[in-house]
């Protein structure tokens, strides 16, 4: 990730948020995440992007069989 530049967002236009997790299933942030993005320093955003990937293995996947 390039810590010099700004963050951009993850997001992936897949917006679905699980109910039981809270986390949308596209770019794998919370509501609060999404709604205060342009509100959060480029500080903030890295904390958030750095997790994003655990989130994704913890298995916050909304999946249908």
């Amino acid at each position: 990730m390039n810590v010099d530049g700004p963050v951009k967002s993850p997001c992936v236009a897949v917006c679905q948020i699980n109910r039981a997790t809270g986390i949308c299933t596209g770019c794998r942030r919370t509501l609060s995440e999404i709604a205060n993005w342009l509100q959060l320093s480029d500080d903030e955003r890295r904390v958030i992007m750095d997790d994003l990937p655990n989130r994704k293995s913890a298995g916050h996947e909304n999946r249908h069989p």
